[in-house]
């Protein structure tokens, strides 16, 4: 996992000590291609990276037909603002094809932040 993180842009201005310190809130997971990551109104529980593959932020209408938002592609940030504006995600996100996401819970995100406030301000500056 260290060396997926260190490719992602949001990692790689941190030091050894809040690098480390991310890397022990993260949580890697694997998505199937069609898959599901979160649907709109699920809780908003963290944001996510893309480490490999492709992902499809999307809504959906009421008749069926969807709209995509943005795809993201690996070393991208995405949901990072509806962990700061809301409680729940405003939109749909699958898998275009088996791809992998470092998982960054928002409560350890913020405690996170909190004691290694320089880390917010390199993330920032990354976006």
């Amino acid at each position: 996992m260290q060396k997926l993180l260190k490719d992602a842009v949001i990692f790689r201005e941190l030091d050894s000590e809040e690098f480390k310190a991310m890397e022990e809130i993260t949580q890697l997971r694997h998505v199937d291609g069609d898959a599901m990551l979160f649907f709109e109104g699920d809780p908003a529980n963290g944001f996510f990276v893309l480490l490999s593959g492709r992902m499809r932020i999307y809504k959906s209408t009421a008749d069926g037909k969807e709209f995509t938002l943005h795809q993201i592609t690996p070393g991208q940030v995405f949901a990072e603002a509806a962990i700061f504006r809301g409680n729940t995600y405003p939109a749909n996100c699958m898998a275009m094809e088996d791809s992998e996401v470092a998982f960054i819970p928002k409560d350890q995100f913020i405690r996170l932040i909190t004691k290694y406030p320089n880390i917010s301000l390199k993330i920032i500056g990354s976006l």
